[in-house]
């Protein structure tokens, strides 16, 4: 089982590495987004610097059309590509020309300034009403000298909705790469649980008889069933179908839950697997002295399900807080701490209950792999600030730890609920009871527990429907 959260986790480490070298800068040094009206008359202006002369004799500028909205990101993929494209045709304009803008497409211009005077003028009339996304190789308030890059027919500035500013990309990075210890101490706060609460909890647990076993294992069946419904599939549903259709996003969503159900099933075949091998070569009374906890023989197939699950839900918490620490406020980093700290407490006490009732591990055995789980968190945190993750990946690692949670929940724990014992009636509503408690602690924090988008742009994060959902 280790091997497999190893080479799991590799891969993903390798997916989002990748993800960050393909992104790299952008070539251009400015983008915007302007609303402008169609058969209106706009104005470009360049003006000479302070000492005499241009700040750099001409300029290559993508005005891609957007329709009726307004997102900068929709147009990257068009300009990045004309940029880089050797076999793109830049139409030169001279001081003075005029351009229609296409509805469709993108219109790649190549500004020459007039060493003549101290302005040149380029005029742009578009086709239609709309949003145009325009990205320059040069900052063009570097060329302002006075007065506003860009005019309306009545002389009026015409400013951009959305901007993205080279400069402040790199000040962003500076400040996410002074931030990285910020995020792991943060990530490490959600491990109080286990650090502060458990060791009270272990003993007391521990020494509880059999009989209460069933309504502990109710319990903990309502708080992993309420962490994977209210929690790590709505989050994973809108993380894996980030720039996908709505039918492969779901596709790719259903695949990573079913895979991570069969993930539980493959634990539980290898583990039997492993001890019947065991007991064959060594003998039964070996491998019983082996593995022998306080309640009886380990069952390393639930105690791995059971770590697996618990090791990528903190790993992707640790990946939001990462997010949180480099992209959003300060208030809300913390925010996200105290609601992570909240729904964990019950969660961790519902895992180490499962630990030690269902996998026979002794508290301190149960302990140790809590605690091993619950300092993923910084792990993920690092790796979240440190390089660009991908929604699609981080949603896909969700949904596994869902269908691992799930096959928890419902194929392990499930039968505590259904066996009941007599008197039925208070068997069967003590059951439900407990069960309905797990799912109410898990329910109650998430009301407001939100996560923020990765991207660090306001307005882009405004335009996306999942940017700091609430659960």
């Amino acid at each position: 089982m280790f091997r497999v959260s190893l080479v799991a986790a590799t891969c993903c480490l390798v997916s989002q590495v990748w993800a960050h070298g393909e992104g790299g800068e952008h070539p251009w040094e400015w983008a915007g987004v302007f609303e402008l009206t169609g058969a209106e008359r706009y104005t470009w202006s360049a003006t000479r610097g302070a000492a005499g002369a241009y700040a750099d004799p001409d300029m290559k500028v993508v005005i891609v059309p957007l329709g009726d909205h307004g997102h900068l990101d929709d147009a990257e993929p068009t300009a990045e590509a004309a940029f880089r494209d050797t076999a793109t045709v830049w139409r030169t304009l001279h001081s003075g020309d005029s351009v229609p803008l296409a509805t469709t497409g993108a219109d790649t211009i190549g500004l020459h300034f007039d060493e003549t005077t101290w302005i040149s003028l380029f005029h742009f009339r578009p086709s239609a009403t709309g949003y145009f996304a325009v990205f320059t190789a040069h900052v063009p308030s570097e060329f302002e000298n006075g007065f506003h890059f860009l005019k309306d027919e009545h002389g009026d500035d015409v400013e951009a909705h959305d901007e993205e500013h080279m400069d402040d990309e790199a000040a962003a990075v500076e400040e996410k790469a002074e931030g990285v210890g910020v995020a792991m101490g943060a990530a490490a706060i959600t491990a109080l649980p286990t650090i502060l609460v458990l060791p009270f909890v272990a003993p007391f647990v521990d020494r509880l008889g059999s009989g209460y076993f069933p309504v502990m294992n109710s319990f903990a069946s309502g708080a992993i069933f309420a962490a994977a419904v209210f929690l790590l599939l709505p989050e994973s549903i809108h993380m894996v179908g980030a720039g996908l259709d709505e039918s492969a996003g779901h596709a790719v969503w259903g695949s990573a839950v079913m895979c991570g159900w069969l993930i539980g099933i493959l634990v539980h075949h290898i583990g039997d697997m492993v001890h019947e091998k065991a007991s064959s070569a060594r003998g039964s009374d070996a491998i019983e002295d082996k593995v022998q906890g306080e309640g009886g023989k380990v069952d390393v197939a639930v105690a791995a399900a059971v770590t697996f699950g618990d090791f990528w839900h903190n790993f992707v918490d640790g990946m939001v807080i990462g997010f949180s620490a480099r992209a959003c406020s300060s208030s809300t980093l913390w925010a996200t701490v105290a609601a992570s700290v909240a729904h964990e407490t019950p969660q961790e006490i519902a895992d180490y209950i499962v630990l030690i009732t269902k996998a026979n591990l002794n508290w301190r055995m149960a302990l140790g792999l809590n605690l091993f789980a619950a300092l993923s968190t910084v792990v993920g945190a690092a790796i979240g600030h440190g390089v660009d993750v991908s929604d699609n990946v981080q949603g896909i690692f969700l949904a596994m730890g869902a269908g691992v949670y799930l096959f928890v929940a419902v194929t392990e724990l499930a039968p505590s609920i259904l066996e009941i014992r007599t008197p039925m009636v208070m068997s069967s509503m003590t059951r439900l009871l407990v069960f309905a408690i797990g799912a109410t602690l898990i329910g109650l924090v998430l009301i407001s527990h939100s996560h923020c988008d990765g991207d660090s742009d306001g307005d882009a994060a405004a335009g996306d429907d999942h940017a700091g959902h609430v659960h």
